[in-house]
């Protein structure tokens, strides 16, 4: 969970009150887990801030940042980086242009975890196998462009690559993460659309008990069972669609993670 309290950031600090402009002030937000979240406001109104108060780009003027219950108002940018995955306006920010297109996926594979200055800096068969299924899942070629620059490749190519490098779960050691990752990416977007309906829903159920309370008589009111037996429906068929969809991406996920061992095993003899 990511807790923002009582954040405030002003700029052009010169002494001079006409000079300030108040970014964020006072501001609470709450993420839980699972949790999608949109920030939307016109120019100005402090969203790329809040994010840069997030990542640790900007220090906050007062106030605290929170991960899991964590304190990291004061931690720098690469001190929260295996913590956050983030993609920039710009494509040409998040990745590395002299680096391969496999190159810049180890980074952010790695992110987070232990270095050692004596061993070799990249993965096996198996992950490279990962990463070109995942970015085969664009469709716009780059699963066979892995030991290309990425600076030659365009600008959509790049920021689709940066998606894909922010979203990275580092921690695919075994065939169990591995599914599970898996799983969660791929019903993401039924979770997302889930979401979306029940609230949609749930938001008319409000509405009807209050038009019900003001209704002059019982013919203008709503009926809200209805709408409330129709959002208990829709819980109970979204559960049961996840759930089939997790279980049908978990015995692929499995295949493709045995399959990619046994390529790599069989190449380790061969060479």
């Amino acid at each position: 969970m990511l807790t923002i309290k009582n954040v405030t950031k002003v700029f052009n600090m010169t002494g001079n009150k006409d000079d300030a402009r108040k970014a964020l002030d006072n501001l609470n937000l709450t993420v839980n887990d699972g949790e999608f979240v949109t920030i939307i406001g016109s120019n100005g109104s402090g969203k790329t801030t809040t994010l840069n108060i997030i990542t640790g780009e900007k220090m906050p003027d007062s106030g605290k940042v929170l991960l899991s219950g964590m304190d990291i108002t004061k931690l720098k940018v690469h001190q929260r980086a295996k913590y956050f995955g983030r993609v920039f306006q710009d494509p040409m920010i998040g990745t590395s242009a002299e680096m391969s297109c496999l190159e810049n996926m180890e980074l952010s594979f790695r992110r987070g975890k232990h270095r050692s200055m004596l061993k070799w800096g990249f993965s096996d068969n198996t992950v490279k196998l990962l990463f070109q299924k995942q970015l085969a899942e664009f469709d716009l070629g780059l699963e066979n462009r892995l030991s290309q620059k990425v600076g030659v490749m365009s600008g959509g190519q790049r920021q689709a690559l940066t998606l894909l490098m922010a979203s990275t779960d580092c921690r695919i050691d075994t065939e169990k993460e591995f599914y599970t990752m898996h799983v969660n990416v791929e019903t993401g977007a039924l979770r997302v659309q889930a979401e979306r309906e029940i609230n949609e829903l749930q938001n008319r159920i409000k509405e009807a008990k209050k038009v019900n309370k003001t209704a002059g008589t019982q013919a203008n009111e709503i009926n809200v069972s209805e709408l409330e037996a129709s959002l208990k429906k829709l819980k109970a068929d979204y559960k049961g669609k996840i759930k089939e969809k997790a279980e049908v991406c978990k015995n692929e996920a499995i295949e493709f993670y045995r399959k990619a061992v046994e390529q790599y095993k069989t190449n380790s003899i061969t060479r």
